[in-house]
């Protein structure tokens, strides 16, 4: 069983994840929404883009990806209620983010923390 200084451990590691992806996101962005703006991009969504154009955020949303399963996995280990409880409202706030109005539609690229 995982003990309580691990799960704060993993956690503190995937929101610092989240927040380093984030970052990198919000400047992927940026750029993305300066090369529609030029006429460089056309049709290429932002997900489609960010493949060729930002490894650096590609890398950091796998490196949050990474992190999350691993504090999921410690969570489950250490509260198996509590985790079951919790992995139900984040996947519920993530179809929320996935299928409701607005740029995160859709996206294969979502940052889903504890304040969703």
């Amino acid at each position: 069983m995982s003990t309580e200084a691990q799960l704060d451990f993993a956690k503190a590691e995937w929101l610092f994840a989240a927040k380093q992806a984030r970052a990198v996101k919000e400047l992927s962005k940026k750029y993305y929404d300066y090369e529609r703006e030029a006429g460089i991009v056309d049709k290429e969504t932002f997900d489609q883009w960010v493949i060729n154009n930002s490894p650096g955020f590609v890398n950091a949303y796998q490196e949050f990806q990474t992190k999350s399963a691993r504090y999921q996995a410690i969570f489950h280990d250490h509260d198996k209620e509590k985790a079951e409880a919790w992995q139900q409202e984040y996947a519920s706030k993530w179809a929320e983010k996935y299928n409701g109005p607005g740029q995160e539609n859709q996206s294969n690229y979502l940052i889903i923390t504890p304040e969703f």
